[in-house]
């Protein structure tokens, strides 16, 4: 074959990749986590300042990604999801280019094409996401540093790595902690001096740029906000059952296993994706495990060949079918609901009421669907987009509580689905309260009530 019609090829795949990429995600639901991001960006978008107009415990990167997104192409949902889209394009070029690190070899058109079959079903428009791709293109920078050595390529593995704290501080950190310790000790070089040097510098480099953050917050407000509310408030709210992060845990040292040889950059790898693992931790679901495990994508076609061997050829068996599982059941049920639900992008009908019965620049939305702010063209009466018992604190409820009264939106929203039991929320909450005392239900759409304010 010619090596014009290998690049034609080439060109036709990774058009089919975007292709598939836009398939995919050409979807417009109401999904809280993607509210979450959508209504911290729509509240810069409207002049209110993070951290001190409106209440967030995530980092400010992925906010001001969508907000400077919408400057440039304009104020509307799907801007956002372009910009989601070239970031998961840019995710699954970045894994094909890692594979093609450790070993040229055509399986590795494969890789990307898992990737978005396997991000068939996430939200994108998500934090969670965005520090993925992060870390993704942080630790090709990384490979390709341990093997040249070149000092441009360890800046740019530290200032990606920067940016995927600034997107999700605990996932960011333990990233940057395990590529420090990579540099260190990891490497085809033995440990010594040129190994701190490298490790110091990759240190600061990923340091330095968030010290940025300090010019706009006081580092009390951000420790507060970034560190002890998560560290106290996230993970009892959020626990779940651990059987899914043993599945995976186990997946994966299965996987690792076959890998004995002092290969750093597959070492490297295994670490970098156990360590995502260990930091699913709060919210060991699907969701998140699959993204913890896409590192591990790359060394995919290692695997297959050994599985030629006979020595272990159960164990690895064993390994494919629990990342099968993690990463293609949901696709299964996503496809199931793709190709038999025609209703993909439907307008809600409680929006429209909304938009038309509801007055005002205020709206109440809880305990969990912020995406209804941006939906309605409306602001948050609170400074909060979640307002949930056991993750926000009483002092937070008392203070939204008062905010409602003092703002008195015309309309409020309340959704209680199924979903929310694993948070124990309680109803017998000062917002609940306020609600359920000063307005009455309007209209009603499933498990989702607009409640109109009782004029007296």
């Amino acid at each position: 074959m010619s090596v014009r019609k290998i690049n034609v090829w080439k060109i036709v795949f990774w058009f089919f990749i975007v292709g598939l990429a836009v398939f995919f995600h050409a979807d417009h639901f109401l999904n809280g986590d993607e509210g979450v991001t959508l209504n911290g960006a729509w509240n810069l978008y409207n002049q209110r300042r993070l951290y001190f107009d409106f209440f967030s415990f995530l980092p400010p990167l992925s906010f001001y990604l969508i907000y400077w997104a919408w400057l440039v192409l304009g104020l509307s949902f799907w801007s956002a999801k372009a910009l989601s889209i070239l970031f998961l394009l840019a995710g699954a070029f970045g894994l094909f280019k890692i594979a093609e690190r450790l070993r040229p070899n055509p399986i590795n058109y494969f890789i990307p094409l898992l990737f978005v079959l396997i991000s068939s079903w996430w939200w994108i428009i998500n934090h969670n996401f965005y520090q993925l791709i992060f870390s993704i293109w942080s630790a090709y920078f990384l490979l390709v540093f341990l093997e040249n050595s070149r000092w441009r390529h360890l800046l740019a593995a530290a200032f990606l790595a920067s940016a995927g704290i600034a997107t999700l501080q605990q996932k960011g950190l333990l990233f940057a902690f395990a590529s420090f310790f990579i540099i260190l000790f990891f490497n085809k070089k033995p440990f010594g001096r040129r190994s701190l040097l490298a490790a110091f510098s990759y240190g600061l480099g990923v340091a330095a740029p968030l010290l940025i953050l300090l010019f706009f917050w006081p580092l009390a407000l951000l420790w507060d906000n970034l560190v002890i509310f998560p560290l106290f408030h996230y993970v009892e709210a959020n626990r779940l059952p651990y059987y899914l992060l043993a599945l995976a845990s186990a997946s994966y040292l299965l996987f690792a296993w076959p890998f004995h040889s002092r290969d750093y950059r597959r070492l490297g790898l295994l670490i970098l994706s156990g360590v995502y693992i260990l930091s699913c931790y709060p919210l060991p679901d699907y969701y998140h495990l699959s993204m913890a495990l896409v590192l591990l994508l790359p060394i995919l076609p290692d695997l297959l060949d050994r599985l030629g061997q006979q020595t272990g050829f159960y164990r690895r068996v064993l390994a494919l079918s629990g990342l099968a599982w993690l990463w293609l059941w949901p696709v299964s049920y996503f496809l199931a609901f793709l190709f038999f639900n025609f209703s993909l992008t439907k307008d809600y009908p409680f929006l429209d009421y909304v938009r038309q019965e509801c007055p005002g620049q205020y709206l109440q939305v809880g305990p969990f669907l912020p995406n209804v702010y941006f939906e309605t063209g409306k602001l948050s009466a609170t400074s909060f987009d979640i307002l949930i018992t056991g993750h926000q604190t009483d002092a937070q409820f008392k203070r939204a509580a008062a905010q409602l009264e003092l703002n008195r939106p015309s309309c409020a929203i309340t959704a209680y689905p199924a979903s929310l039991s694993r948070f124990r929320h309680q109803l017998d909450n000062p917002v609940d309260n306020f609600i359920r005392e000063n307005y009455q239900p309007a209209f009603t759409e499933g498990q989702i009530t607009v409640w109109k304010y009782r004029e007296r």
